[in-house]
């Protein structure tokens, strides 16, 4: 499996989510390590990434939001974030107690 930027960019993005489990993620990254098939352009950058994630699901190796995020700007990848309300009915029920 050859790991591309694009690939790793959608990893970090369904895990920031919770898409995707600590687990699913860090079986991934195994699998990704021991091919090590990685874009040219950025092997340096996907390597040390992938080779970070390894440890996330290791009590206090944690990786903070802003590593995630300033790992897709060293991919080349612009990163917005904003607030909405879960849905709706969350909004309403946070607000109707009497």
């Amino acid at each position: 499996m050859k790991i591309i930027k694009d690939v790793l960019a959608r990893k970090i993005v369904a895990h920031l989510k919770r898409n995707i489990s600590v687990e699913e993620f860090t079986n991934w990254e195994e699998t990704a390590m021991i091919e090590s098939d990685y874009q040219e352009e950025y092997f340096d950058e996907i390597a040390e990434i992938i080779a970070k994630i390894g440890v996330i699901n290791v009590e206090g190796f944690e990786l903070s939001v802003v590593y995630y995020l300033n790992s897709l700007l060293r991919l080349n990848f612009q990163t917005v974030f904003g607030l909405k309300p879960a849905n709706e009915a969350t909004k309403e029920e946070k607000f109707s107690y009497v």
